[in-house]
């Protein structure tokens, strides 16, 4: 999705690619963040909301939210009073449905009916409430294949309740159940994937979005999402060699980052240390990343770590470099540059040292400082073993003296009478 040619046609096309959560969420993110579409995500998500759920509370403060954005939506009160009445028809049901089953003990029926009422929580927005009613479904599950499907049903609600490490906590649940329920294999990385990316563990989402298939289908990641994340994150999170070796050998990474044209470019120009075509193909598509409600919050900080790991790359040949080179290879400003290096020197993730005034970076040699810590290593080990041998030799000595003194001890001869 261009957002420089991006329509309204575009935005509801990339939105109804989701289920009906996810398109909610992702409408109002994407009306709270950009102002040019904030009418019509809002319009949408009003609608969405009307069509597909019984979420009252949400639909009021999105109402109450956007309602200058929105002056052809009429805040719809039948609409409200219908909803209220069929929810408490509908919960009054289930409940009534899962007592009686719970009476008569037939526990196939009962964990039925306890996940109906999970996904009435769910369809009203109370997540936590959908939350509780599935953990109660675990005790009347009677085969891996409903554990499984269970998991994979918790995860989706803590996701949507933006509950990351519970996401991991189920999701580990559901890997031990992978031999009776292969068809959630890549939901279920996707999913641990996608947590450990929002808590900004990269290299951990890296390694699950790597098991995914790239058919991947699902309601709340499609396979651009997955190829999108798996890209970015492989930048973050290989050097140089890694990234190259990868992009030769592994099938499903090739598989996935096929999915995305403009990435991959990324990772060519970085396995091939072409700097500034990385970084202009990078910000010409991180505009388009910022409609991703689980990309926008990290891209400064991917930006960072791409930087960093680019520019440990490039300084790996040099003694000595002026700052001016490194700017114009990079397509950034001189002070800029020196701000990032100073960082970087200050966080010990390169030995340099930056003459300011001259607009130099000296790189240090870690052969002579690695040396000097083998050596400082041997020498400690030889102090200690050496001290070891002495007390070894003092109790031998000592030892040896005592058995001798023992052999010549006089006794005198006691005496008969």
């Amino acid at each position: 999705m261009d957002t420089t040619a991006v329509d309204t046609a575009d935005l509801e096309k990339y939105l109804n690619q989701y289920g009906v959560w996810p398109r909610i969420f992702r409408a109002l993110f994407i009306a709270r963040s950009h102002e040019t579409f904030r009418s019509f995500c809002s319009q949408y998500a009003i609608n969405q909301l009307k069509a597909h759920t019984y979420n009252l509370e949400l639909y009021k403060s999105t109402f109450t939210e956007f309602a200058n954005d929105m002056p052809d939506q009429q805040y719809d009160l039948s609409w409200i009073d219908s909803v209220t009445y069929h929810r408490k028809q509908n919960l009054d049901h289930l409940t009534k449905e899962l007592k009686s089953y719970k009476n008569n003990l037939i526990r196939e029926s009962i964990r039925s009916a306890q996940v109906d009422l999970a996904s009435f929580f769910t369809d009203l927005g109370q997540f936590e409430s959908a939350l509780r009613a599935y953990a109660k479904v675990r005790e009347y599950c009677t085969n891996a294949a409903q554990i499984a499907h269970l998991s994979l049903d918790l995860m989706r609600v803590s996701i949507w309740m933006e509950n990351y490490s519970h996401v991991l906590a189920f999701g580990s649940r559901a890997k031990s159940t992978f031999s009776s329920a292969m068809e959630i294999k890549s939901t279920v990385y996707a999913y641990c994937g996608l947590a450990h990316m929002c808590l900004g563990d990269y290299k951990s989402a890296l390694d699950h979005f790597l098991h995914i298939e790239p058919d991947f289908s699902d309601i709340l990641l499609t396979k651009t999402d997955v190829s999108t994340y798996t890209c970015i994150c492989a930048l973050v999170s290989w050097d140089h060699n890694e990234l190259l070796q990868q992009l030769n050998e592994d099938e499903i990474f090739n598989a996935l980052s096929d999915l995305n044209p403009s990435l991959r470019k990324c990772m060519h120009f970085m396995s091939q240390r072409n700097y500034s075509s990385l970084f202009n193909t990078l910000q010409a598509n991180f505009p388009e990343y910022a409609f991703d409600m689980y990309l926008a919050p990290h891209l400064s900080t991917f930006l960072s770590l791409i930087r960093e790991r680019s520019l440990v790359d490039y300084l790996f040949p040099y003694s000595a470099i002026p700052m001016k080179k490194i700017a114009s290879d990079f397509q950034v400003d001189l002070p800029f540059v020196e701000d990032f290096l100073l960082q970087m020197v200050e966080a010990q993730k390169i030995n340099a040292k930056l003459d300011c005034l001259n607009k130099c970076v000296y790189m240090e040699s870690s052969f002579e400082r690695e040396r000097f810590q083998e050596i400082q290593d041997i020498a400690e080990n030889t102090h200690i073993y050496s001290k070891a041998i002495h007390l070894q030799t003092t109790n031998t000595f000592n030892k040896s003296i005592a058995d001798e003194s023992s052999t010549n001890t006089y006794y005198p001869p006691v005496d008969q009478n």
